[in-house]
């Protein structure tokens, strides 16, 4: 076997090929060919920015040299890969329990030690729930995978999980913040865990870390859907607008998020309504109407310095193209008010998909 050095540079500015250069494609890289009295060489520049030099003696071909330089591929940047399988939420229904896997995959040099904790810091699991793993403490050479199994078990009495009220001064402070953030899902409660681990580099440096791991654990089957109404994911295909992102943020005490449902009108350009226990939200398509009409009934105020109209039951208001209302017989206009103040914080220089609309 001919023999080849390689050497690889874990950072690099690019590489500029000199004008008649002989070239040659490696992947999606192009890479440099150098042929000398007794050596061929290659040089590329790979898709994470690493810096590549790969060289063989005359007594290996051209085409056995570029078969070694497709083979070579980067080394993962992180020393500890971890993954939670599967993916998605996690649900387990009162009087059941479910397995679920910590895929762990090494790629340090040398030993690693392992330990695999539940993170209680953000937020605890009530009574009845109990998770156990097959092991918690472990060891893993180099380039070693391990799956480590999570039992997650629920009992018959644990509570439904519940969404924390939260007081309108608490979401809608003085100067306009980011997006709080609009609550479209059905409370759930949280599987975190910590995975630390700790090796020594080939200098005897101990090198110490840590990787999260989360998931959102579910323990009620779905609701039904309400007749004739539709999911999130159904009406914002039906719209060119993120109806999620558009939502109200607040809710007066007693009117819990997410919206039982929603509908979408029979007439083009549809509209969006959504659906809560004493709050209604429309979102209704209205291009080049940025302020209230002349002619719409009702007393006009300002609210976050746009102007909307005040009904009975009612508040209207136009901005981005859309008509915006928010109707309940149920809750008082001091906070029905509140609640479309929360649908105003989405605005430019807030971070939001309307700041970035043309």
């Amino acid at each position: 076997i001919a023999p080849i050095a390689m050497s690889i540079s874990t950072f690099s500015l690019g590489m500029k090929i000199s004008p008649g250069a002989e070239t040659v494609k490696i992947g999606n890289s192009t890479a440099m060919v150098s042929r000398q009295q007794d050596t061929i060489s290659l040089n590329w520049v790979n898709k994470t920015g690493w810096g590549l030099s790969l060289t063989g003696n005359k007594g290996m071909t051209f085409e056995e040299l570029l078969k070694i330089a497709e083979s070579v591929t980067s080394p993962p940047q992180e020393v500890l890969q971890v993954s939670l399988v599967p993916d998605g939420d996690l649900l387990v229904l009162r009087g059941e329990s479910k397995d679920i896997t910590i895929h762990l995959q090494c790629n340090s040099s040398t030993f690693m030690t392992i330990s695999i904790t539940r993170d209680t810091r953000i937020s605890n699991l009530p009574a009845g729930i109990d998770v156990t793993a097959t092991q918690t403490s472990l060891t893993l050479s180099s380039m070693q995978s391990l799956d480590v199994i999570l039992n997650v078990k629920v009992g018959t009495n644990v509570p439904s999980p519940t969404w924390s009220y939260q007081p309108a001064s608490e979401i809608l402070s003085t100067d306009t913040p980011p997006p709080f953030g609009t609550i479209t899902e059905e409370p759930s409660y949280s599987l975190r865990f910590m995975v630390s681990y700790q090796y020594t580099t080939a200098n005897a440096l101990i090198i110490q870390g840590n990787e999260d791991l989360s998931t959102r654990l579910r323990i009620d089957p779905p609701a039904d859907l309400p007749e004739g109404m539709v999911t999130l994911k159904k009406a914002e295909e039906a719209v060119d607008f993120p109806v999620g992102l558009l939502l109200p943020a607040y809710f007066p005490e007693g009117t819990s998020p997410p919206p039982m449902g929603y509908k979408i009108s029979a007439e083009k350009p549809y509209s969006i309504s959504a659906f809560y226990s004493t709050v209604q939200v429309v979102l209704s398509p209205e291009p080049g109407i940025t302020q209230p009409p002349d002619d719409f009934p009702g007393e006009r105020m300002t609210i976050r310095k746009k102007q909307v109209i005040i009904g009975q039951n009612i508040i209207d208001w136009w901005i981005y193209d859309i008509h915006f209302s928010v109707i309940s017989d149920e809750i008082l206009m001091s906070e029905l008010k509140l609640v479309a103040e929360s649908m105003m914080l989405i605005g430019p220089g807030s971070g939001s998909w309307l700041g970035v609309r043309p």
